[in-house]
């Protein structure tokens, strides 16, 4: 009857309460050490009946291609902790979420966490350690709005990835050592788009495809002093970036350049 006939899955055509405590969490693991990630094929929560469900202090592990699929309702998501799977979160088509929080992600092949066409999400206290690409996101309209905040993201490739019409992305912190601290596929307006006292320790500090977002107020360096680029922007216009410390690279500016109040200093 699920999706995936192979394997064990939970599949919910309504709507799911499940809430373990800190001292006493609920557990899905593997059976061994052997298992590989696509184990199982996670929890999967669909529209039906009404109000919302609630998942807390759930430990998964094991799965693919996604620990936790919710496409349409109105999941109230906090205190999760995935290990060991291809994929972390994918949230599609969710009017509102509930601030995903306090969740903790580790070895996940691709993606910890997706956010595709909600017209608000908002995440905080994420803690997201080797994962290909810490969060992706993508939005249906110019009126979505994604907010991420105090945050820690360790990624192989990309911490944060994505498209945004609007959003405010704060105080995280981005190790990325051989890959790129944040990429904006676009932007929209610059003033609703706003990068602001974040640290960053990546190859690669910023890459800006298209549109101009407001990076101030942060750390953006390599400390290893072998950087590539600090700030690269793809499109033409030399869009300037104010009060921002950027260290460590061997171009700190690419296709733009230092404005009002910007520093080089090692934060050692």
């Amino acid at each position: 009857l699920g999706q995936d006939k192979e394997r064990v899955e939970i599949l919910v055509q309504g709507i799911m309460r499940m809430a373990g405590t800190a001292n006493n969490p609920i557990r899905f693991t593997t059976i061994d050490s052997t298992s590989g990630r696509g184990h199982w094929a996670g929890i999967i929560l669909q529209n039906g009946g009404s109000g919302n469900s609630e998942i807390s202090f759930v430990e998964m592990s094991g799965c693919s291609p996604y620990a936790l699929y919710a496409d349409g309702p109105t999941p109230n998501l906090h205190d999760i902790s995935i290990t060991y799977s291809e994929n972390g979160m994918y949230l599609a088509n969710i009017p509102q979420l509930p601030t995903l929080s306090d969740c903790h992600f580790d070895d996940i092949a691709s993606t910890a966490v997706t956010a595709v066409q909600c017209r608000r999400f908002d995440a905080a206290n994420l803690d997201i350690r080797n994962s290909a690409i810490g969060m992706y996101f993508r939005p249906g309209t110019g009126e979505d709005r994604v907010t991420v905040r105090e945050c820690r993201i360790e990624a192989r490739e990309e911490g944060i990835r994505g498209a945004f019409s609007r959003c405010g992305l704060t105080n995280l912190l981005m190790i990325v050592p051989e890959g790129i601290g944040i990429r904006f596929l676009a932007v929209g307006a610059t003033d609703q788009n706003i990068f602001d006292h974040c640290t960053i320790d990546a190859k690669v500090g910023i890459q800006v495809d298209t549109g101009v977002p407001k990076i101030e107020n942060s750390l953006i360096s390599n400390i290893t002093e072998k950087g590539t680029v600090g700030i690269r922007c793809l499109q033409a216009g030399n869009p300037q970036f104010s009060y921002d410390n950027v260290f460590g690279f061997t171009t700190p500016y690419e296709n733009c350049s230092a404005g009002l109040g910007t520093r080089a200093i090692s934060p050692a």
